[in-house]
């Protein structure tokens, strides 16, 4: 959560995921994702909107798209046992 003197805020967030952190140090690493966002602030340092893919969201719509969902854990697929 990013969050103004103002009090606007914009959550970024991601899914859950397996394992500890412990299981980290040794993973494979490797991108999991990227995204394309800016966040619209006036020139009093607000944050006015997000910009996500082409498409531009009120503060309140993108943190509802952000927080509608649960971010798992999901099952996993056999090979990940």
């Amino acid at each position: 959560m990013f969050r103004t003197q103002l009090e606007t805020s914009v959550f970024l967030g991601g899914a859950a995921a397996f394992g500890s952190a412990g299981n980290l140090v040794n993973a494979d690493k490797k991108q999991v994702s990227t995204i394309d966002l800016i966040i619209g602030i006036n020139d009093k340092g607000v944050f006015q909107n997000v910009t996500m893919g082409g498409t531009t969201y009120s503060l309140d719509d993108f943190n509802n798209l952000r927080t509608s969902k649960p971010s798992g854990p999901f099952p996993r697929e056999d090979k990940d046992k």
